[in-house]
């Protein structure tokens, strides 16, 4: 049986500092995490997560 992993839902984590956010997601049920990196934590980074959450098709936040 071949699973679509485009179709399911990542899990986002969030590091939040008080400079940078550190960002890293995972496909659900698997130990693997992989990082994307990091974001300045100023007032654009609610619209950078958002297109984030797009990007990676996230269904979860941890935080």
């Amino acid at each position: 049986m071949q699973t679509n992993y485009r179709k399911q839902k990542c899990i986002l984590g969030i590091d939040r500092g008080t400079k940078y956010i550190g960002l890293a997601y995972a496909l659900p049920g698997s130990d693997v995490v992989f990082p994307i990196g990091y974001i300045l934590n100023d007032k654009m980074m609610y619209f950078n997560v958002a297109g984030i959450i797009e990007k990676h098709n996230v269904g979860k936040i941890m935080l």
